[in-house]
């Protein structure tokens, strides 16, 4: 197996050993065999700097290939000042707080869940090593630093390089989900950075189609949660609006024309039946429903424009002009004709065409619009909360 042994401390008294299976990482400075042949040369661990790269002692040919060995040399004192979950752990009757019998160094051993990028980095800063860091980090790495700080919990003794760091991160934020989106949530409930988050939040609750993906990251449990949980109320508020129109249509609370009530209905029917909405009725969870979607579906019904006899219908004249349609009489109709042939049924016929139609002011978007607009205003992101978790 081949290892990279990295001096963050020279005088440390702490070796911290992760161990990673190849490619789990692309870390820009992953040891290769190349590296390692020009490094050992002798067989034996040879020291350029601050690095020292090690093979098994076998051989390069013998070694295992599937997985190599990160060390990094530290100070047990700056863990301790920098780090509580570190001063919980040397500081309790841990194995790792016992300094080994034959080099007295303490040893930390890491599962391989971070970058071992990140992960130096952090360890860089806590040691006092901060002419070795990058100006500018990308996003995915501004994340993987997040995972680091979050599970050290070393928040205070990074914060400065890490707000410079997010300030100077692509901007705006995502439109939809998508892995920098995720990393967002993360870096923002991480850091606590408040606008961020409730952004990034906002947006996973409208566009994402069930829980959001995780990436690997460390994000809370009930972060993903509540972002579900919020989706699905609005869903649930927004088809329970749909279905209680259609109600309020059958019944007549709507509009006393019973033709606008029977044009707007089969319309908001076939609308709703084409985006599945009506029957079977969607209910919880509502997979694979965003919230952005259907509502963009719902702000595109359409209902045709009615239009009645002007005489019957009452408008509004300071509503504006409305759309008037005058009629003719047929000047080449008899009406001796029509006595005539109406009188051989046993009658005269009283009904009179209308002198103009007036459009029917009531449509689909004018009932559905409002409490579309209400529903918007509802959705907002999460809030963080003082205890660095968050709050709906």
């Amino acid at each position: 197996m081949a290892s990279w042994t990295e001096n963050i401390d020279p005088d440390g008294d702490t070796l911290i050993t992760i161990h990673y299976p190849t490619g789990t990482f692309p870390a820009a400075d992953q040891p290769n065999h190349e590296d390692i042949l020009q490094a050992v040369g002798d067989d034996s661990p040879t020291s350029t700097g601050n690095v020292v790269a090690n093979t098994s002692d076998h051989g390069l040919e013998q070694e295992d290939e599937s997985v190599y060995e990160l060390r990094l040399r530290v100070s047990v004192k700056h863990l301790i000042l920098a780090s509580r979950r570190a001063k919980a752990m040397f500081k309790g009757d841990y194995q790792e707080s016992k300094p080994s019998e034959i080099d007295g160094l303490y040893r930390w051993t890491i599962d391989p869940i971070f970058d071992p990028e990140a992960f130096k980095m952090v360890m860089k800063i806590i040691h006092l090593r901060t002419h070795e860091l990058p100006e500018n980090v990308t996003l995915e790495m501004m994340a993987n630093i997040a995972a680091v700080v979050d599970d050290l919990q070393c928040h205070e003794a990074v914060s400065f390089f890490t707000k410079i760091w997010i300030s100077r991160l692509p901007q705006p934020l995502p439109s939809a989900i998508c892995d920098d989106l995720i990393r967002w949530v993360l870096i923002a409930s991480v850091f606590r950075t408040r606008e961020r988050y409730k952004s990034a939040t906002r947006v996973a609750i409208l566009h994402s189609t069930g829980p959001i993906p995780t990436l690997g990251l460390p994000i809370y449990p009930d972060i993903v949660e509540s972002v579900e949980h919020q989706r699905q109320d609005l869903l649930e508020t927004l088809v329970g609006q749909l279905h209680d129109l259609s109600q309020r249509l059958c019944s007549g609370t709507t509009c006393g024309i019973i033709a606008c009530r029977s044009m707007l209905l089969g319309a908001l029917m076939q609308d709703m039946c084409t985006e599945r909405l009506y029957s079977p009725r969607p209910s919880r969870p509502f997979c694979d429903m965003g919230l952005s979607s259907t509502i963009q579906a719902v702000r595109s019904f359409e209902s045709s424009t009615l239009y009645l006899p002007g005489e019957d219908t009452f408008y509004n004249p300071y509503e504006g002009s409305p759309d008037v349609w005058a009629l003719q009489k047929d000047p080449f109709s008899s009406s001796r004709k029509k006595k005539s042939r109406n009188a051989h049924h046993g009658g005269i016929q009283t009904a009179r065409t209308p002198e103009y139609l007036v459009e029917h002011r009531c449509d689909l978007q004018k009932l559905l619009g409002p409490a579309i607009d209400s529903l918007e205003a509802k959705i907002e992101g999460l809030e963080l909360s003082a205890s660095g978790r968050h709050s709906t």
